[in-house]
């Protein structure tokens, strides 16, 4: 939603008694904050949680108020937005100056308590922070900024999955329902895993795996996110690979190709001669092998034996060189 957008909504909700707004706050209660728009030219809009001590709060009675230069410059309470989940509070804060530090309390109406608020922002004419997905959260502590997941695994595995970068890659057991997947994961301190909008519970959320998912990490201060797909798939009982290959630069059977190569990450291909000594040895292997031995020297037409493998699976089979 843009800034103006955005004023014209608080406008509405102030003449309908949802937001407070200068005179005084609805449910009036200490602390006597106040601000007088009319004494102000410019505003800037702040959308966001209020957070006491790791606890989002959920009490339409509390309170946060801008501060610039120690004068209370805008206060209002959260309401509960229903497409949101939570309790927000749309903050417009005034000035007469175009710049300028602005601080924040918060107050805690179960405890009747102002604490202050760590994070301060900078003052900007017309500016909007924060939105109902990814509100500004103002704290009283130091919130954690990391979006890292440390560990994500299912009953159902093979093996441990793999996290490399952004990407998780899980191995299941041939039976599995990938329609019905339960993952049990670790994040970082206070962090959140999200699919769309929807929160995710290690343990608990169902989702369907038949196709890859992208799990969004929110920071515990909800200022980062990060993305990982996470890729679940059961292995063939038979290698999808040819048996043949025809190495001779026409774009056609030139490399020994294994298909859905991406779900036999760290696999190593052995390739072996009719007297089994081992010609061909590759780690991690890529559907490099155009028939060459492993110092690059081509090796005759004839039959061959692959053996092809990681820790906890094994392929076997012939392949065909025929140029």
């Amino acid at each position: 939603m843009k800034y103006q957008e955005m004023i014209k909504y608080l406008k509405a909700m102030l003449l309908a008694g949802l937001v407070t707004g200068a005179v005084g706050l609805a449910h009036a209660q200490q602390p006597d904050w106040e601000a007088d728009p009319s004494r102000f030219t410019n505003s800037m809009v702040v959308l966001g949680a209020l957070n006491f001590d790791r606890t989002e709060s959920t009490d339409a009675n509390d309170k946060i108020a801008a501060f610039i230069d120690g004068e209370c410059r805008g206060v209002v309470q959260p309401m509960l937005i229903e497409k949101a989940g939570r309790y927000i509070a749309y903050l417009m804060i005034y000035s007469n100056e175009n710049s300028g530090t602005v601080t924040f309390k918060m107050y805690n109406a179960t405890e009747n308590k102002v604490v202050d608020v760590l994070k301060a922002i900078n003052f900007e004419v017309d500016g909007l922070t924060g939105d109902v997905d990814r509100p500004f959260v103002w704290s009283n502590v130091q919130l954690n900024t990391e979006t890292k997941i440390h560990s994500f695994s299912f009953r159902e595995q093979v093996k441990e999955p793999v996290i490399e970068g952004n990407e998780i890659w899980a191995e299941l057991n041939p039976d599995s329902d990938l329609l019905q997947l339960m993952p049990e994961f670790s994040l970082s301190a206070g962090a959140a895993a999200l699919v769309g909008r929807t929160k995710q519970l290690s343990g608990q959320s169902v989702q369907d795996f038949t196709e890859s998912i992208v799990y969004t990490i929110r920071s515990e201060d909800e200022q980062e996110f990060e993305d990982y797909t996470v890729h679940v798939y059961v292995k063939e009982k038979e290698l999808p690979v040819t048996n043949f290959i025809s190495p001779n630069g026409d774009g056609i059977n030139d490399r020994w190709e294994v298909q859905n190569l991406h779900l036999y990450r760290g696999f190593r291909l052995k390739v072996f001669d009719k007297n089994g000594s081992l010609v061909y040895s590759s780690g991690n292997y890529q559907n490099e092998w155009e028939g060459q031995n492993s110092k690059g020297n081509i090796l005759p037409n004839g039959t061959y034996f692959y053996q092809f493998k990681d820790a906890s699976s094994e392929y076997k089979g012939t392949v065909q060189i025929y140029r």
